[in-house]
C-alpha cells in the first residue's frame, strides 16, 4: 500500500506557565554582567570605577563628620563634662586623617577635578572648608571649659533635634546610617551595570539630601542662636555648621555625578537563556510504502541572549517511539537542526512530541515553553 505525502494539518504546543522560581545560577550572572558591561565605552567603564571609589571615599568622610557631631546626639542631661573630651577626640583624629596624603580628601579632590575641573572647583573649596571645621573645632573644644550653664541650653538643643526628627521624618542619626547604605546600593548598581538605576538613586539621593541640609538649618541652626549664649551652644553652633557643610559636599557630589552618569547610554538587559522549539517536519513530502522510513526534522533555539550549555532533545511518538539527542552548547539566538528517522506502520494521524532540555540539566527562565506537538496525517 502506498500512502500519500506527508501533510502537516496542525500543532499543539505546550502551554506557556509563568517562569519557575530558581535561583539564577553564578554562570549566568557572570554573562549577564558581561553582556551589560559590553554596551558600556571605555569611557564611562573608567568613570564608573572612578565613581565607586569616590562613593568609598565619601562614605569615609560622612563618617569622619558624624563621629564628631554624634556625641552631642546621644548625650543625656548631666553629661556635658564627658561631651567635650569626646568631641574634641573625633575632631582631632579626623583633622589627622584628612592631613595625610592620599586621604580621602585628596582622592576626592583628585576625582573631581578629572570630572569636571570647572564646575567642580565650588565643591572643593568646600572639601578644603570641611577639613578645616575638623582643625577649628579640635582646637575650640580642647580649650572648652565645662559648666553648669550648659545645661539649660543643652534642654533648648534637644527640643530642636526633635523638630528636626518630625519635620525630616528620622532622626538625624538614622538618615546618617542610611546614606552609607545607599551608597552602598549605588555600588551594587555600578557592578551590576543598571545604569538607569543608578540615575534614580543618584536624583533621590540629592533631593534628600537638600531636604536634610534644609530642615537642619530651619529647625536647628536658626534657633540655637536665641537660646543661651553658653560653652554649650557655641560648641553646637559650630557641628551644626560642621553637618551642613557635609549634607552640603554630599549634595553637590550627588549632583555633579548624577550630570555625567546622564550621558551614559542605558544598556539593554539581556533575555535570559530560553529553549524552545521552533519546528518540527518531515524532511521531504513524498509517498510512502507501509513499513518505509521517513525523516523528522526538528528545529530547536535558545530564545535567550546569554550562551546555555549542552542538553538533551526528546521525541515522542505512537508505538512506543522514544529517542533522545544530545546537542552542543548553544550561543545566544542560535539555533540547532536534528533529525529522527521513523518507519510508518499504517495510515492515519500519528503524533509526535519534541521537548527541548527535558532532563533540565542545562538552567533556563522558562522551561515551561520547551515542548512542540506536531500531527502528521498519512492518507491511504
Amino acid at each position: 500500500m502506498v500512502f500519500s505525502a506527508a501533510v502537516m494539518l496542525h500543532a499543539a504546543s505546550g502551554i506557556l506557565l509563568p517562569a519557575q522560581t530558581q535561583e539564577i545560577p553564578r554562570r549566568v550572572l557572570v554573562q549577564k554582567k558581561e553582556f551589560l558591561a559590553g554596551q558600556i565605552s571605555a569611557g564611562d567603564q573608567q568613570f564608573l570605577n572612578a565613581f565607586t571609589a569616590a562613593l568609598d571615599d565619601l562614605e569615609k568622610v560622612n563618617e569622619l563628620t558624624f563621629a564628631i557631631y554624634s556625641p552631642v546626639i546621644g548625650e543625656k542631661r548631666g553629661e556635658q563634662k564627658e561631651l567635650v573630651p569626646e568631641v574634641a577626640a573625633a575632631a582631632a583624629y579626623a583633622a589627622k586623617r584628612s592631613a595625610k596624603n592620599r586621604a580621602e580628601f585628596d582622592s576626592l579632590a583628585r576625582f573631581l577635578n578629572s570630572l569636571d575641573q570647572e564646575n567642580s572647583e565650588e565643591l572643593r573649596a568646600q572639601l578644603r572648608e570641611l577639613k578645616l571645621d575638623y582643625q577649628t573645632i579640635a582646637q575650640n573644644s580642647s580649650q572648652l571649659s565645662p559648666d553648669l550653664e550648659g545645661e539649660g541650653s543643652a534642654y533648648y538643643f534637644h527640643v530642636y533635634m526633635e523638630k528636626f526628627e518630625n519635620s525630616f521624618g528620622m532622626p538625624l542619626d538614622e538618615f546618617t546610617r542610611r546614606c552609607g547604605a545607599r551608597y552602598a546600593e549605588m555600588k551594587r548598581l555600578i557592578r551590576e551595570h543598571r545604569i538607569g538605576q543608578l540615575k534614580a538613586a543618584l536624583a533621590n539621593q540629592k533631593d534628600l539630601f537638600l531636604r536634610a541640609k534644609e530642615t537642619l538649618r530651619r529647625e536647628v541652626s536658626e534657633n540655637l542662636p536665641l537660646a543661651y549664649r553658653t560653652w554649650y551652644i557655641s560648641l553646637i553652633n559650630s557641628l551644626t555648621d560642621m553637618q551642613l557643610a557635609q549634607y552640603e559636599v554630599d549634595e553637590r557630589l550627588c549632583e555633579l555625578l548624577a550630570a555625567r552618569t546622564r550621558q551614559i547610554p542605558v544598556p539593554r538587559q539581556p533575555q535570559l537563556p530560553d529553549f524552545g522549539v521552533l519546528s518540527l517536519r518531515m524532511a521531504e513530502k513524498k509517498d510512502l510504502d507501509r513499513g518505509a522510513t521517513f525523516i523528522l526534522e526538528a528545529v530547536v533555539a535558545n530564545f535567550g541572549d546569554l550562551a546555555v550549555p549542552s542538553s538533551r532533545v526528546l521525541i515522542e511518538g505512537p508505538d512506543g517511539f522514544k529517542k533522545a539527542k544530545l546537542i552542543p552548547g548553544l550561543e545566544g539566538k542560535e539555533t540547532h537542526t536534528l533529525t529522527w528517522r521513523y518507519r510508518t506502520v499504517s495510515p492515519g494521524t500519528i503524533p509526535f512530541t519534541i521537548t527541548a532540555n527535558y532532563r533540565q540539566t542545562a538552567w533556563e527562565e522558562n522551561p515551561d515553553n520547551n515542548v512542540l506537538t506536531r500531527k502528521i496525517i498519512l492518507l491511504p
